[in-house]
């Protein structure tokens, strides 16, 4: 971004959506996280790592998903 330029708000919301979305489209595992260490959104990949599915992990805690040899 230039010094000069300007962005509107939802530009700015746009472009975060755009990079979340293309973290989450990674082969590696990636997720989203709140401030708080909730999970708002997750990949396939990571989901498999916490050995569960997406559906399970959206709103629990990261840390209440690692296995317990994490």
């Amino acid at each position: 971004m230039k010094d000069d330029e300007v962005i509107s708000l939802d530009d700015e919301g746009e472009r975060q959506m755009d990079a979340s979305d293309e973290l989450l489209q990674m082969a590696t595992p990636s997720a989203l996280l709140t401030l708080d260490g909730a999970i708002r959104s997750l990949n396939a990949a990571m989901a498999r790592t916490l050995g569960r599915s997406v559906e399970q992990c959206v709103g629990r805690g990261f840390g209440d998903l690692l296995p317990a040899s994490h």
